[in-house]
């Protein structure tokens, strides 16, 4: 599996260079970044029977590559988190992040893009990062890839549509959790009421092919509208009708899905509050997920070199067509940056999740995480 995850790796960074115009008309910009952390975490095995706290030191090194002409833009980045535990020395593991990126104007009218993110980690930060997982609920070494592509073409000035097509695998090394790897493909439809409206309207396929269960095909039909009220205050909302069918046993599953969005800018910040309902793959679950999520993000820039940000959430996780799994979670999340310099920050952050597993009592628990973090950057252009 390793070989076959770095072969699309290299695939996508042989394209993505393949597309970038003439050599000599690019502007290219190369980036290094240095991050020193301090963490101290309540319970890293996430087990509230047997909580075991520790300080942990994070040493991540990270470089970043660039290239931009006229019509197209492409990055590639990698970077490493090397963990030290003081207490547990033998979870120290590096942690590895390997980007692709790029985008292409064909046309005046089409435009085209595509990335690639593949994760090694098995830290819970990285892990949490990561939406299509679903509750986590004990620790695990992860591996992800996601390789998307998207292809739009305006056909007026007010009508376009989109089609866009993606690979997802998520794998663990743990016996007790199913490889799961996700094929979608997607078309969607907007089109410009008027400076203040638009209207969405878009279909997506996805295959779920898990290795120790059945595999699930899920279509996705979905109407939409964004609603600027004025130049500060945005509405999204979009509906969906979602049907979920298991191969192995022909069962199916129909039900409705969405997301709202409400974002009110300020002069120096903005405030989200948000509402997602959802399938997942999930990789615990062995089957797929709906999630429900709701939540707040508030930013803002207390000075030119202060910014702050503050959150809350609450999930809601449960299988499709079975009892396997009932979970809810709450969080919280602060971080406070401090840039003196340019090349260089210190980010101080606290976050708290609370996951309560209505079905088995024993796998609930609590996790306070407290991190500083000082950062240094180097960015020229060659």
């Amino acid at each position: 599996m390793v070989n076959f995850i770095k072969s699309i790796i290299v695939f996508v960074f042989i394209l993505l260079v393949g597309m970038v115009e003439t050599v000599s008309a690019a502007e290219y910009t190369a980036g290094v970044s240095l991050s020193i952390t301090e963490e101290y975490n309540d319970n890293i095995f996430l087990d509230n029977d047997n909580r075991k706290s520790d300080f942990i030191t994070y040493i991540s090194p990270s470089i970043d590559f660039s290239a931009r002409t006229p019509r197209s833009e492409f990055g590639l980045g990698y970077g490493t988190s090397f963990s030290f535990y003081h207490s547990y020395s033998d979870l120290n593991e590096p942690s590895h992040r390997l980007t692709g990126r790029g985008s292409f104007t064909l046309s005046e009218r089409a435009s085209l893009s595509i990335a690639d993110t593949f994760v090694k980690s098995e830290e819970i930060r990285d892990i949490r990062g990561i939406p299509e997982l679903g509750p986590v609920t004990e620790r695990i070494e992860l591996m992800t890839n996601n390789v998307t592509g998207n292809f739009s073409y305006r056909l007026t000035n007010n009508i376009s549509y989109s089609i866009g097509a993606s690979y997802f695998i998520l794998d663990s090394k743990d016996p007790d959790f199913d490889e799961v790897s996700t094929y979608s493909g997607s078309l969607g439809f907007s089109y410009i009421r008027s400076e203040r409206i638009t209207y969405t309207i878009s279909a997506r396929y996805a295959k779920y092919d898990y290795d120790l269960s059945s595999d699930v095909q899920e279509q996705d039909y979905s109407l939409g509208f964004v609603y600027r009220i004025n130049p500060t205050l945005t509405l999204g909302v979009t509906g969906s009708l979602m049907v979920t069918n298991f191969e192995d046993d022909g069962d199916s599953d129909t039900g409705y899905g969405g997301n709202i969005n409400f974002t009110k800018l300020f002069e120096r910040g903005s405030l989200a509050i948000f509402y997602n309902r959802t399938i997942i793959p999930g990789l615990e679950s062995r089957s797929p997920v709906l999630s429900q999520t709701v939540g707040l993000n508030l930013s803002r820039s207390i000075t030119n070199r202060v910014d702050a940000s503050a959150g809350v959430s609450f999930g809601k996780f449960e299988t499709v067509l079975t009892d396997d799994m009932e979970t809810e979670q709450k969080g919280i999340n602060f971080s406070l940056t401090y840039s003196p310099r340019q090349w260089a920050s210190l980010l101080i952050s606290y976050s708290f999740v609370d996951s309560d597993d209505r079905i088995d009592d024993t796998r609930d628990y609590y996790n306070h995480i407290a991190m500083v973090t000082l950062r240094f950057s180097y960015t020229k252009r060659l």
